[in-house]
């Protein structure tokens, strides 16, 4: 009787060879779809956060600013009054690295309407404010 092996004979190390270039190629397609994802979902740069921070003990307006480069980040007062077209009356450059932050006082503003403007690198925020006499006391409000 004759046996015919239908199988052909292979060494471990042939067996081996074929796990280790299998292994290869899927860390190799692991890497390249991390890189692929990574870029994918990549986030573009945000834009910086500006708050207006009004106080409800004192007559004044906080502003805050995180940014990479706050100190190019300007605060700047116009007023809207009927005869003036918003003449800047106020111009204040804010002056530090990550976050920037100030208080401006409004007691020295007549009763009237005025534009506060924030100007950063990456956008601008305008907020119209009203300063007006209630009850002899001097106080404000914002628009929203």
């Amino acid at each position: 009787m004759i046996v015919v092996h239908l199988f052909k004979k292979t060494s471990k190390k042939n067996i081996y060879n074929k796990e280790i270039k299998a292994m290869k190629k899927s860390i190799t397609l692991l890497a390249l779809i991390l890189a692929v994802s990574t870029v994918a979902f990549a986030q573009a740069p945000a834009d910086d956060i500006i708050s207006i921070i009004p106080s409800p003990k004192s007559l004044s307006i906080g502003v805050s600013i995180e940014n990479e480069d706050a100190g190019k980040s300007v605060v700047t007062f116009y007023n809207e009054g009927d005869n003036e077209a918003n003449t800047a009356m106020f111009k204040d450059k804010l002056a530090s690295k990550g976050t920037a932050a100030k208080a401006y006082l409004l007691d020295e503003l007549e009763t009237g309407n005025y534009t506060m403007e924030v100007a950063s690198d990456k956008q601008v925020v305008k907020k119209r404010i009203h300063v007006y006499d209630e009850a002899g006391k001097k106080t404000y409000f914002i628009f929203q």
